[in-house]
């Protein structure tokens, strides 16, 4: 079994904060190759940010190893997805020599009756094929054969953890949602029925979504960039999956998964 490329550790954002990135070069090699050596998240108004790839789009700015600033334009968004009020945008740092990919974790950021997200906490994805593992090595049908991969952990729920798959083009999100059932003890009635999984908290929402789920019964749909979006209940946690990939791949890797209560999910 392969372990996991650690990339970057997830923190929090308060107003602008720049982060070195696993990309830093010496002065010689910057002259042959740009990479990507760090970040920052200004602040924006709510306005600029109702959106989570608007978010992203106005407030993120990127330095290479050229000495240039970059923005995100709306082509460097591969897509977002938004889950139970959280969402995570995937973006492509412009202009570097290796691809290079930033996951950014948002949370909704209230002022009155407007909302707009904030960014909670950053991954870089830097795809050197000398640091990527082969497709065939981690026993997962990716549609990529060589990929960086990482996580990002909930220090308030260790049990709910999102996994990212990188590969040149594609980049590849899976989360497992535990459903936690918040009862008194002195209300608790045994052997009473759970609450349904929250299979309708997906934004946009899923068109064909179901009242409820049977485990492993894959739900397919498209997310706001036209990226696939599959998810299934399997084991009390909700498992969903998201990418700029197809259709038939995104199944494929679907059942490819091991059963969600397995101490290596995602790996077998």
């Amino acid at each position: 079994m392969k372990k996991f490329l650690c990339l970057c550790a997830c923190l929090l954002l308060v107003g602008c904060q720049t982060k070195p990135s696993n990309g830093a070069t010496n002065d010689k090699e910057s002259r042959e190759v740009v990479k990507n050596v760090s970040y920052a998240v200004k602040e924006a108004s709510l306005e600029l940010r109702k959106k989570p790839d608007q978010g992203v789009l106005n407030q993120v700015t990127w330095t290479n190893s050229d000495k240039k600033e970059v923005t995100p334009s709306k082509k460097d968004i591969l897509f977002y997805v938004t889950y139970n009020n959280e969402s995570t945008t995937v973006a492509k740092v412009p202009d570097v020599s290796i691809p290079t990919y930033y996951v950014f974790q948002q949370v909704p950021d209230e002022e009155g009756q407007e909302k707009g997200w904030r960014v909670k906490g950053v991954m870089d994805a830097v795809v050197d094929k000398s640091d990527s593992f082969k497709e065939e090595s981690s026993q997962l049908k990716l549609p990529m054969q060589d990929y960086v991969a990482g996580n990002f952990k909930d220090e308030k729920n260790k049990q709910k953890v999102m996994w990212v798959f990188a590969g040149e083009k594609q980049v590849v999100l899976i989360q497992k949602y535990p459903y936690s059932v918040q009862v008194k003890p002195d209300n608790q009635v045994k052997n009473s029925p759970l609450p349904k999984l929250p299979v309708g908290n997906f934004d946009p929402a899923d068109p064909n979504k179901p009242e409820d789920l049977k485990d492993r019964d894959f739900k397919y749909f498209q997310g706001a960039y036209k990226q696939s979006i599959l998810y299934y209940k399997d084991n009390g946690n909700l498992v969903w999956i998201s990418g700029n990939i197809s259709e038939s791949e995104i199944k494929k890797l679907a059942e490819s998964l091991p059963t969600a209560k397995s101490p290596n999910f995602p790996l077998k």
